[in-house]
């Protein structure tokens, strides 16, 4: 009995270990309430299939508006999916997206996909929207074909974007392998880097992208070792099939091993960590460059995040209402709970105000960015779900 017993619990046990969670994020998934994704369990709800998550269904999911509210450590899917090998399959890739993702400059890190027989591998393996400001570091990703750390295909179904993003980790691949995405259809890609290493076992090899077919591609660059034994293989880009548009893109030479590039301009490390080459790059609200920073080279500064001040006089009374000075302090009553968890959110709908000035909110012209041409702007105060029961003069 004890017998049976022991390997009860050790199946058990097994189990587990390498059981994965879905877990709704809170939000509604629409651009002013976006879900909200804190933990590995909540990304790991996007990517489930509708046996696992069957309401909102994948499709429902995939087409949402998301954020991410911290950095995420990803390493425990080094031992998702057993193979029956005695190895794990990690990540399962996000089979399409349609939405928009808004990682607020936050990290992925040590995320594990080992798929070795499967194409379109990476983190999405089929990006159809947008990703904005979304930072995966020591990434692991292996694949047949179509493989990358962040996105599989781009554009493939509907023009997509991939903005102020980076990847650094491996990749590896039999074909079509990129550091930021293997194959790119009619999208964009802007203010990125990849810093991945590529080993490719076959045709097509980009330390950026892997194949490019109709990309609108700017201010990018790459760094990442390649090793490809086949043919098509560039610093930047490995293969480009059609027209294209490219703008202030770089490579690093030395560091990826490549003299060669069908796109961009190869430059030396030393150059590459110099900010005088890039002339085109905005160095005061996107780009930074300094000795101490992700080993010398250009590093991408946090896009829309809003700055919250609580305010310094009152106490939300009737008779001594909270004193509201600046666009900060005005900005703190509707601050959702990731940002100021106490008070919560429905305590400071309750809450009374008094302006004592003028108060210029120009600033949120760029506040809560989704693409370059389009912002959600000031958040509202109160909403559906928690009105606004307070007082304001």
């Amino acid at each position: 009995m004890k017998r049976y017993l022991c390997l009860f619990l050790s199946l058990t046990a097994s189990f587990m270990l390498f059981a994965q969670t879905a877990i709704e994020p809170t939000g509604s998934g629409t651009l002013r309430d976006p879900y909200q994704i804190t933990t590995l369990e909540n990304l790991y709800w996007i990517a489930a299939t509708d046996s696992e998550v069957p309401s909102p269904d994948s499709s429902t999911r995939s087409n949402a508006t998301y954020i991410q509210t911290n950095d995420i450590n990803a390493s425990a899917t080094r031992t998702w999916f057993p193979d029956g090998q005695g190895g794990y399959y990690g990540w399962k890739p996000i089979s399409s997206f349609y939405g928009l993702y808004n990682g607020k400059n936050n990290l992925i890190d040590s995320l594990y996909i080992n798929r070795p027989e499967e194409d379109g591998v990476a983190f999405i393996a089929d990006i159809d929207g947008t990703i904005s400001s979304l930072n995966l570091t020591n990434a692991d990703v292996t694949g047949k074909y179509i493989v990358a750390v962040m996105a599989g295909q781009c554009g493939y179904n509907s023009f997509s974007a991939i903005r102020f993003c980076s990847t650094t980790g491996k990749v590896t691949s039999r074909g079509t392998a990129g550091g930021l995405a293997a194959s790119c259809m009619p999208s964009e890609i802007s203010y990125c880097y990849s810093k991945a290493e590529i080993n490719v076992n076959g045709d097509r090899a980009g330390g950026l992208i892997g194949s490019n077919c109709g990309l609108n591609l700017r201010n990018c660059y790459s760094t990442g070792e390649i090793n490809c034994t086949g043919s098509f293989k560039g610093g930047l880009i490995g293969e480009v099939l059609s027209e294209y548009n490219t703008e202030n893109c770089f490579w690093d030479i030395e560091s990826s091993g490549m003299s060669y590039s069908p796109i961009g301009i190869g430059k030396t490390t030393s150059e590459m960590k110099t900010q005088s080459i890039y002339t085109e790059w905005n160095f005061e609200t996107v780009w930074r460059i300094d000795s101490l920073s992700n080993e010398g080279y250009p590093y991408i500064l946090p896009q829309g995040l809003i700055e919250y001040q609580a305010p310094s006089a009152g106490d939300g009374t009737t008779g001594n209402p909270y004193v509201i000075s600046n666009l900060k302090e005005l900005y703190w009553i509707c601050a959702p709970e990731w940002e100021v968890p106490n008070p919560s959110i429905s305590q400071r709908n309750t809450y009374n105000y008094l302006q004592a000035c003028d108060i210029n909110a120009s600033d949120t012209y760029a506040w809560n960015y989704i693409t370059e041409s389009y912002t959600t702007g000031w958040p509202c105060i109160g909403n559906e779900r928690q009105p606004f029961k307070g007082t304001y003069n």
